[in-house]
């Protein structure tokens, strides 16, 4: 999602991807969408996509190091308190300076970052999804169930199951 020294708004980016594999998935199943509704379809994800490449920003190097940060700790169960602690800056500094910067919240792009590595994880790998759960930071696979299905629409057994559909 890094280019050039700028970052896309993950939100529309993971909107994208939801409206291709919907696209994806009415032409796999060979179901018939009328012409109105595959061309609104397709002008969304274009809007989308316009919309994503107008609105980059410059990175804050606060920023950026935070990134590198959770890049970095993506498989343990450090938090972005943390992450503060290392940069020596209050959570609250880190929180406004990376919302300006990146439109979310530090956590939320870390919950983002775990669950993305959560899906190549289990689509592929055969690790038990217990395994993964605590591969991405989560101490209670439980949790890790719940936020991958609110995440992706799916468990991770369901994903695991037709890892085709994910990739």
């Amino acid at each position: 999602n890094k280019r050039y020294g700028f970052i896309i708004d993950m939100g529309l980016n993971h909107r994208i991807v939801r409206q291709l594999k919907t696209f994806n998935q009415h032409a796999s199943l060979h179901t018939q969408m009328d012409a109105n509704a595959s061309a609104h379809l397709v002008w969304n994800i274009l809007s989308d996509v316009v919309r994503l490449h107008s609105t980059q920003q410059p990175i804050h190097p606060l920023c950026q190091n935070c990134l590198d940060w959770i890049n970095q700790h993506i498989e343990s169960d450090q938090s972005i308190s943390d992450c503060a602690k290392i940069f020596k800056v209050s959570q609250a500094y880190l929180t406004k300076v990376f919302v300006a910067s990146m439109g979310i919240t530090p956590g939320a792009h870390l919950q983002q970052t775990r669950l993305q590595h959560a899906l190549s994880l289990l689509t592929g790998t055969d690790a038990p999804i217990k395994s993964i759960s605590t591969r991405c930071g989560y101490k209670n696979p439980s949790h890790f169930s719940r936020a991958i299905s609110k995440f992706y629409g799916a468990s991770p057994q369901q994903i695991r199951k037709d890892p085709s559909a994910w990739n």
